[in-house]
């Protein structure tokens, strides 16, 4: 069965009126998630797509577009596009602020606030689950530390052993936060090549659930898309949050 696709795709660059975003995600997103308790009433499929610190005229489908970005452009004319939608100037914040529908300073993580998204923060991927959904998230996380596994912290010492001083941060992961599927790499700047952080100097972070990936190899970004599309194909006929 073909998946029916809702693909809604909120690109967010902006520094200001983050405050309305609470108001915003609940008008667009907890409404409709409510309706999905009704026991006749369609699940469509949900692929979400975000692209934190992008400019807005970096794409072609926008005026003034520098990049030609045909693929992008043809999502947006088969999906939504809100285009008067403000999140944060940075990273972390942006998805925090998606992720919970709260500021990021009351949801305490990001680099401008610091921190770990605590484990009591109801995030959507946790109302689409209690909804019947299976849900997966595939890119950067960065709204919180790596799991501290005993291979990751032997891949943490590795790296800093020139700093014994230095301990890793016990993360929670993101299968924590309600998401039954995460091929994802936790801090800023993992390189594109070796996953490796801290100008690629730092420790690999790159992990599918729990379990760290040291060995795989490959362009991130090409990874990222290929899980996301295995993830996709393989809930297809069934209600899914990507």
């Amino acid at each position: 069965m073909k998946p029916n696709l809702t693909v809604a795709r909120i690109l967010l660059k902006s520094a200001w009126q983050a405050v309305s975003l609470r108001s915003a995600l609940t008008a667009l997103l907890l409404a409709p998630l409510a309706a999905l308790h009704a026991a006749d009433a369609p699940k469509p499929n949900v692929v979400y797509l975000l692209a934190d610190d992008l400019g807005w005229s970096d794409i072609s489908a926008h005026p003034g577009g520098t990049i030609q970005t045909p693929n992008i452009d043809r999502l947006f004319k088969q999906g939504v596009e809100l285009r008067n939608f403000m999140g944060w100037c940075v990273c972390s914040p942006t998805r925090a602020m998606f992720l919970t529908g709260r500021h990021p300073f009351r949801v305490g993580t990001g680099p401008e606030v610091g921190g770990e998204l605590a484990a009591e923060e109801t995030t959507i991927a946790e109302v689409f689950k209690g909804s019947g959904y299976r849900t997966g998230v595939f890119g950067k996380w960065h709204n919180g530390d790596d799991p501290a596994t005993p291979e990751y912290r032997a891949e943490f010492t590795r790296a800093f052993a020139d700093k014994p001083n230095k301990k890793p941060a016990d993360g929670l992961g993101a299968n924590a936060h309600g998401f039954d599927e995460a091929w994802v790499y936790y801090g800023g700047g993992a390189d594109y090549f070796t996953r490796a952080t801290v100008n690629n100097k730092g420790p690999v972070s790159w992990w599918h659930n729990c379990d760290l990936r040291l060995k795989d190899s490959g362009y991130t970004e090409d990874m990222i898309t290929a899980h996301a599309l295995e993830f996709i194909r393989g809930h297809a006929g069934k209600p899914f949050f990507c």
